[in-house]
């Protein structure tokens, strides 16, 4: 099943977009090396970075998704596709929700201080 970011897609996307890697790096305030590492899979892409590359080059998130082999015992099946689609954005909302409420909880203890007069460093 889906677990990552395809960097074939990354790729594909620039390409699609008539950038060259140099050109969505720094749209993406990035070495041309770290875009090479995405597409290469030498890296992890972070959400933030993804939601980057999307907006740029126009590509809804789940464009980006690793899709698995097809098993050609059974042929194609739609449904997989879709599952992973799912799979895939709901870690995408995971992990957004997991840096929202750290952001949440920091918010919350500056609040805290603020109420004491105290200032928040």
């Amino acid at each position: 099943m889906f677990e990552k970011v395809s960097g074939k897609k990354i790729k594909e996307a620039i390409k699609q977009s008539r950038m060259t890697q140099a050109q969505a790096a720094e749209k993406l305030g990035v070495k041309q090396s770290f875009i090479s590492q995405m597409i290469n899979e030498k890296t992890n892409v972070s959400l933030e970075n993804l939601k980057k590359i999307a907006e740029i080059t126009g590509k809804p998130l789940e464009f980006f998704a690793e899709k698995p082999e097809e098993d050609v015992s059974y042929g194609k099946n739609e449904n997989i596709n879709e599952n992973i689609n799912f799979k895939f954005i709901m870690n995408l909302i995971e992990e957004n929700n997991k840096r929202v409420n750290a952001e949440i909880a920091l918010l919350k203890k500056e609040i805290e201080l603020l109420k004491d007069g105290k200032n928040f460093v």
